[in-house]
Formats: structure tokens, C-alpha cells, sequence
């Protein structure tokens, strides 16, 4: 028997992603809670655009579909050190991968959440 993956539901990656974005809201103090905050508002705004489903990322993170339509932001950037934590990447494989994508990235500066995203997707089909 098979099992049929929905693709509108979270990768492993993303899932990961999404999850560790959430902790360093928790985690964060001062200046940087401002950035976790946004990392999280982008990488829900990527995921969106991405076709995900909003209730799967609101399980995920234990928050309501509303709470998660509120927050995201779409068109968002991620620097290259958030990127890089969020995806478990390190600077350089995140750099390779992201390049192989798209040919405008900033490389070691910062990605387009959109590429992040479709990176982390790619990389768990392959899988």
C-alpha cells in the first residue's frame, strides 16, 4: 500500500523550519526577538505563496489558521545567517542551493524566503 503524500502539507524540512523560527521568537531577546519575529512573519508568507496549507502550519506551530493568515508576509527576504539557521543549512550548501534556483540571489547576504522555501521542498522530493 502507498501512501500519498498531500503536497499542500508541510515537507519535514519546512516543518523543521517553521518550528525553529518559532523557538527563536521564544527564545530571543532584545533587537534579535524583532528579527525572529520577522523571520517567522516571512517564512509563513513563503510557505503561503508556496501553496501550503494554513491549517497544516497552524498545527504546526500550535497557533490558529487566523493567527497564521495574520502574520504572514509576503515577498519577504531572509538574511544569509537567519536563512542558514532556519534551514539547518550551513551558509555555503544554503548559497549552492539557493544559486542553482535563482540567478538574482544575493549570495551571503540574503535570499528571497520564496527561494528558501522552494529549496527546502525540492530537497525533501529528492529525498
Amino acid at each position: 500500500m502507498t501512501t500519498v503524500v498531500d503536497p499542500t502539507h508541510l515537507t519535514p524540512s519546512l516543518q523543521a523550519a517553521l518550528r525553529r523560527a518559532v523557538a527563536a521568537e521564544r527564545d530571543a531577546s532584545g533587537s534579535q526577538r524583532r528579527v525572529a519575529f520577522r523571520n517567522t512573519r516571512v517564512l509563513l508568507g513563503a510557505l503561503q505563496a508556496g501553496g501550503f496549507d494554513l491549517h497544516h502550519m497552524a498545527e504546526v506551530i500550535g497557533v490558529t489558521v487566523e493567527n497564521v493568515r495574520a502574520r504572514a508576509q509576503r515577498g519577504g527576504v531572509l538574511s544569509a545567517a537567519s536563512a542558514a539557521h532556519l534551514t539547518g543549512l550551513d551558509g555555503a550548501e544554503l548559497a549552492e542551493l539557493v544559486s542553482r534556483r535563482s540567478a538574482d540571489a544575493t549570495l551571503g547576504t540574503a535570499y528571497s524566503a520564496d527561494d528558501v522555501v522552494a529549496v527546502l521542498r525540492e530537497r525533501d522530493a529528492g529525498a
